[in-house]
């Protein structure tokens, strides 16, 4: 069996990586590190991604892209440009959700099992994208844009051992790190190449998306001042 070649972008946190793999194998990925240059970046990081990899645009099977919620002008870019390599390739498009690729990677760095994961993702002021989900991937809260206080992370702490991850969440260290029921990690960035899994299941359910209607999941209403 000729496994499929998948292309996984993931531009929703203001940096910018893409990653390739066969199957479920992780073959090669490339990072920009330097936040804020995905419009100037990202087709020098897939040119990247193909010529390490030896293969050519020809041999890719699917686009997947992480496709919120974050950064508006991110996501906007990210998928313009996922959605017109599947056009220009003829291969399907592949929506993997943010929150499933920052878990994927926890569970790497960390290895510790918990009842409740809660990804976090800057919105400015005291706001962030985030969600609940359970070990399984299932959402007990579905994704959304919430202020976070003092009173909210109460009520997420009883009676569970949870875990709060993301990256650049300074503003709430004050919070977080004074609760003793809570796990806390500001070190999860998101990388592309732990879009693999969710991209080959969702490959072999023939879940794609429609090139032509497919829009990211912004979660919150875009002002000038936003990212």
């Amino acid at each position: 069996m000729n496994l499929p070649y998948f292309l996984c972008i993931e531009t929703s946190s203001g940096f910018c990586s893409v990653a390739l793999s066969r199957g479920s194998d992780f073959i090669y990925q490339a990072l920009e590190s330097e936040k804020n240059r995905t419009a100037d970046r990202i087709n020098l990081l897939i040119e990247e991604v193909i010529t390490n990899s030896e293969i050519t645009f020809k041999d890719l099977n699917a686009i997947a892209i992480s496709g919120g919620p974050g950064s508006y002008t991110g996501l906007r870019i990210g998928v313009a440009v996922a959605k017109g390599l599947a056009y220009a390739l003829r291969i399907p498009l592949i929506h993997v959700e943010t929150f499933i690729t920052m878990k994927s990677k926890l569970e790497e760095v960390c290895g510790s099992k918990f009842d409740r994961y809660i990804p976090m993702i800057d919105a400015r002021r005291m706001d962030a994208f985030t969600a609940i989900l359970n070990e399984q991937n299932e959402y007990i809260l579905e994704p959304q844009c919430l202020t976070i206080d003092q009173a909210l992370i109460e009520k997420w702490s009883q009676n569970y051992r949870i875990v709060i991850f993301g990256h650049e969440l300074n503003k709430f260290n004050i919070l977080l790190q004074e609760n003793p029921f809570i796990i806390y990690l500001n070190n999860i960035t998101l990388e592309a190449k732990y879009m693999i899994t969710s991209a080959h299941e969702k490959y072999f359910k023939n879940q794609f998306e429609d090139i032509a209607y497919y829009e990211p999941r912004y979660y919150k209403k875009f002002h000038s001042s936003s990212k």
